[in-house]
């Protein structure tokens, strides 16, 4: 089929459009669809189409919108709500208390509770776990470890204060990453 450049503008710049509108399907289901729109284009238009007929094709096909609508493509990318404030929420809990002692870890607490991401338990857990956020959690074993060692001079508590060390950092770790796992799983579905 001959056709003028500024026809074949008028297709690509349609078919871009198509892209974009669905650019929350699957790379697949995208091209499938756009694909599909380009063989019905050729085939619906004569050799050498006007402008008017291009437009006219166009036009039956529908907007790009209505399109992605139909592929089920706008409630995903037009809908989908900003994590800033998790975020935000993640580094508070986290690292928030080396910044800002304390305040940090309260703010990032209360942008815990304030998320819908965020089940009660977890919300709960991210709550009792950093009592007083990463500052008390480095701190503290550091002053039960001389405190101890002080008493018993000998030793004998070395392994109760290693194990309560681990405790220290591993449960933190882990309660943050079951809270980015619940944060990626919601931002998949």
């Amino acid at each position: 089929m001959l056709m003028q450049a500024s026809n074949q503008t008028l297709i690509d710049d349609y078919l871009t459009a198509v892209r974009e509108a669905t650019r929350s399907l699957p790379r697949g289901q995208q091209e499938t669809i756009v694909g599909d729109l380009e063989s019905h284009i050729e085939q619906a238009l004569p050799t050498e189409p006007g402008e008017a007929e291009v437009r006219t094709v166009l036009d039956r096909l529908g907007s790009p919108e209505s399109i992605a609508a139909e592929a089920g493509a706008t409630a995903v990318a037009a809908n989908r709500p900003s994590r800033v404030k998790e975020v935000v929420a993640l580094i508070g809990i986290s690292i928030g208390s080396l910044f800002i002692p304390i305040v940090g870890w309260m703010v990032g607490i209360v942008l815990v509770w304030m998320s819908p991401v965020w089940s009660k338990v977890q919300k709960v857990a991210a709550t009792l776990v950093w009592p007083g956020g990463w500052f008390a959690m480095l701190y503290l074993p550091l002053v039960s470890v001389r405190s101890a060692s002080d008493i018993s001079n000998a030793g004998s508590n070395a392994a109760g204060q290693i194990l309560l060390l681990i405790l220290f950092i591993s449960a933190p770790l882990a309660v943050l990453a079951w809270l980015i796992g619940s944060l990626v799983r919601a931002d998949t579905k």
